[in-house]
């Protein structure tokens, strides 16, 4: 699913965007609501990212 925030083993984080495999990988632990993809594409390495519970 485009947007899942992944978690490896060794707890670094993987965020799957539209490129996303469809099954396997790592445990999902949140997935970024559709419409702030586009904004989140456009984030550079080393970028802060905060997360929001939504509803």
């Amino acid at each position: 699913m485009p947007g899942s925030l992944q978690i490896t083993p060794d707890g670094q984080s993987i965020l799957a965007m539209h490129d996303a495999q469809t099954t396997g990988g790592y445990p999902r632990i949140l997935v970024v609501n559709q419409h702030d993809l586009s904004v989140l594409a456009q984030a550079k390495p080393g970028d802060e990212i905060c997360f929001f519970r939504v509803s």
